[in-house]
């Protein structure tokens, strides 16, 4: 409702020009807002078909990504991770990093790596003995 009455208000001051003093002020100024007044039920009628206003759906789910807890933690295991993996020896760690972090099968990361499927069998099963020594306070 505001927007419509700031609306018409802009409009008639745009319009000033084409007033005729020797016609019906009351016609013109009413002819102006009910112009607004269309344009702006027809803007609602379009967003209103699109867009949802449900301030309570805001409010029953957080975002999980702004937990800084949460982040703090994801990188500290990150770091972990990767300090883990850089005690490795250079096969298993290619192995590790091409088959579990890059999500890669046994045959792209031969073909990538130029190494045999066995050998790199051989040391991600290696890989994976020594980190699991590491994490569990075995090492």
């Amino acid at each position: 409702m505001d927007d419509v009455v700031q609306e018409t208000l802009l409009t008639i001051h745009q319009a000033r020009q084409t007033y005729d003093p020797n016609r019906s002020f009351t016609a013109w100024l009413r002819t102006i807002a009910q112009r607004r007044a269309i344009d702006g039920l027809r803007r609602n009628r379009r967003t209103g078909t699109r867009e949802v206003c449900a301030p309570l759906a805001y409010e029953n789910h957080s975002d999980p990504s702004g937990d800084p807890g949460e982040a703090a933690f994801q990188r500290d295991a990150t770091e972990v991770r990767n300090l883990a993996i850089g005690k490795l020896s250079a096969g298993q760690r290619e192995a590790v990093e091409h088959l579990a972090l890059h999500s890669r099968s046994l045959a792209q990361t031969a073909m990538v790596t130029g190494r045999s499927i066995g050998s790199l069998r051989v040391d991600w099963h290696r890989a994976l003995k020594t980190l699991r020594a590491q994490f569990s306070g075995k090492d």
